[in-house]
C-alpha cells in the first residue's frame, strides 16, 4: 500500500506511570488492560471509561498505527508492513512462500506489458536462483508455447560458461531429446576460437557416447567441417601416450567395418607417421593366420604362415613379389648386324638402369647377355667381348666377366650363340649404364655381332 501523507502518528500514553495529574495517581501505572469479559461488552451504559483503561486501549490502537505507518518499500532488516512505491513497485530483504496444503503453485509470475515475468541477480557471489525437489520429478521446469527456446543461458562475464549440468549416480549431466525432426543438442563454438563443445571423462567411460536412430542410414556421430581446409572431426591422445592407445577407433560388431574412409575426388584414406628418421611405419595390416575366405577384388591381407603379403585378385589371393632391398630393371636390344675390324672394344648395345627403375640401395643385380657372334677367318681367328658398368669409374669391368675368348668353327663366317648370366654387386644407387663391347683381336678379321640383348634385374 502507499504511504499516508499525515506522516507516523505518536503512541498514545506511551509512558509507563503518571507524573502529572491527580496527586493519586502521580507513580501510579498509565495503562490497565481491561479483562476479556470487558474488552467483549465494551463501555457498559453510561459508564465513565477510567483514563487507564481509556488510555491502554489507544495505546494499543497507537503503537499498531504507528508499525503500520512505519511500512518500507526497500529491503530493511526489520519487521515492517511491506509497502509499494509510486510505480508498485515492493522491496523486501527476503519472501517465503507455501508450505501449505493448498494444492496450487506457491508463486505465480506473469509479465507485464514488457519485461520478464521474473528476474534474479546476485551482486554478493552467491545462485541467484536455487531450485531444489525431491521425487521424479525435475526440480526447474521451463515449458515454452512460441517458437524461442524453453532456456536462454547468456554470460556475460570474464570467460565464464554459459551452463554447468553435473549428474549423480548413474544419472547424467545432461539428457536432450530433439523434435521430430530436430536436434538434441545444438552447439556453436565461439566466432574467434573454442570448441563447441568440451566433454572431459573422469573415469574409465567415454566422454561422450552417441548412440544413432533405429534406420540403416542414421549416424551416431556426424562432423561437417566449416572451412574447405578444416577437418571434419580429429581424435588426439597424450602428449605421452603409449603405443596401446588410439586417436580414433572403430569398434564393428559382426560383419560391420571397422573404419571405412570415403571421397569424391580426394584420398578415401590418408596414413601419416613420423616422415624423418621414423620409429614406426604409417600403415600395419595386422598379420593373419590365413587366407581371408570372404573376399572382394583388391583386399589386402599379411599371411603370418605363409609370411607374405597378398592381394585378391583374379578370383584368387596372390603374393606380392618383394625384395629386402627393392626392385631396379632395366633392358635393351637390338636385332641388326654390326661389325669391326679393329683391335679396340667397340660399343655394340647399352642397357641404361633409368628413373623410376634405378637401384635405390646398394645390392646385388642379376645381368643377363645374350647375342650371336662370328668373324670372317677360320677357326685360329679369336671373336673378343666384355660387359662393362659404364657408370662406375673409367668404364669399370665387371668382375669374372673381363673378357671371354672363343675361336670360331673352320668354315669362315660361321656364328655361335653366346648366352651369360651373373650377378654385380653395385657399387652406388642411382641412375647407372652397363655396356656390351666388343673387338677383333687380330685387328685385321672382321668380327660381327647381331640379336643382342641385355636384362638388368634385382636389388637383392
Amino acid at each position: 500500500m502507499a504511504r499516508p501523507v499525515i506522516g507516523v502518528p505518536s503512541v498514545f500514553a506511551a509512558d509507563l506511570n503518571f507524573t502529572t495529574g491527580p496527586a493519586l495517581l502521580i507513580g501510579t501505572a498509565t495503562k490497565i488492560s481491561r479483562s476479556a469479559a470487558q474488552v467483549a461488552e465494551g463501555w457498559v451504559g453510561d459508564e465513565t471509561p477510567p483514563a487507564q483503561e481509556y488510555n491502554d486501549l489507544w495505546f494499543q490502537y497507537s503503537t499498531w498505527a504507528k508499525w503500520v505507518a512505519e511500512g518500507k518499500n526497500t529491503a530493511a532488516l526489520d519487521d515492517h508492513i511491506v509497502e509499494t512505491d509510486a510505480a508498485g513497485i515492493a522491496k523486501i530483504a527476503q519472501l517465503q512462500l507455501g508450505g501449505t496444503a493448498f494444492a496450487g503453485s506457491a508463486l505465480t509470475a506473469t509479465s507485464n506489458a514488457s519485461g520478464a515475468a521474473g528476474t534474479f541477480t546476485d551482486t554478493v557471489g552467491n545462485f541467484a536462483v536455487t531450485a531444489t525437489a525431491n521425487g521424479a520429478s525435475a526440480a526447474f521446469r521451463g515449458t515454452h508455447t512460441g517458437t524461442g527456446f524453453v532456456l536462454e543461458m547468456l554470460a556475460t562475464g570474464t570467460n565464464n560458461g554459459a551452463g554447468k549440468f553435473t549428474g549423480t549416480g548413474t544419472g547424467p549431466g545432461v539428457e536432450a531429446n530433439g523434435g521430430a525432426n530436430g536436434k538434441g543438442i545444438e552447439a556453436t563454438g565461439g566466432a574467434t576460437s573454442g570448441s563447441a563443445v568440451d566433454a572431459t571423462s573422469q573415469s574409465a567411460s567415454p566422454a561422450i557416447i552417441a548412440t544413432g536412430g533405429p534406420n540403416s542410414g542414421s549416424e551416431a556421430v556426424q562432423g561437417v567441417a566449416g572451412h574447405d581446409d578444416a577437418t571434419a572431426v580429429t581424435g588426439q591422445t597424450t602428449a605421452t601416450a603409449s603405443s596401446s592407445s588410439e586417436a580414433v577407433f572403430g569398434n564393428a560388431l559382426a560383419d560391420g567395418v571397422g573404419t571405412k574412409g570415403k571421397s569424391v575426388d580426394g584420398y578415401g584414406v590418408v596414413a601419416e607417421s613420423d616422415a624423418t628418421g621414423p620409429k614406426r611405419a604409417a600403415l600395419r595390416v595386422v598379420p593373419q593366420d590365413a587366407d581371408p575366405t570372404t573376399v572382394l577384388a583388391g583386399d589386402v591381407c599379411h599371411n603370418s604362415a605363409e609370411k607374405q603379403h597378398k592381394v585378391y585378385q583374379n578370383s584368387r589371393w596372390q603374393g606380392l613379389w618383394a625384395t629386402e632391398k627393392g626392385y631396379c630393371r632395366g633392358f635393351a636390344e637390338s636385332l641388326g648386324n654390326i661389325s669391326t675390324t679393329s683391335a679396340t672394344f667397340q660399343s655394340a648395345l647399352t642397357c641404361n638402369l633409368a628413373a623410376p627403375y634405378d637401384p635405390k640401395l646398394i645390392g646385388s643385380v642379376e645381368i643377363e647377355v645374350s647375342f650371336e657372334c662370328g668373324t670372317s677367318a677360320a677357326s685360329t681367328t679369336n671373336f673378343e667381348w666384355r660387359i662393362l658398368d659404364v657408370t662406375h669409374g673409367a668404364n669399370t669391368p665387371i668382375a669374372a666377366q673381363v673378357e671371354t675368348t672363343f675361336h670360331t668353327s673352320a668354315s669362315v663366317g660361321s656364328e655361335r650363340y653366346v648366352q651369360m648370366k651373373t650377378r654385380y654387386i653395385l657399387p652406388a644407387t642411382g641412375v647407372r649404364a652397363f655396356r656390351l663391347e666388343y673387338r677383333s683381336v687380330d685387328g685385321l678379321t672382321v668380327s660381327r655381332i647381331r640379336r643382342m640383348s641385355i636384362g638388368v634385374s634385382g636389388v637383392y
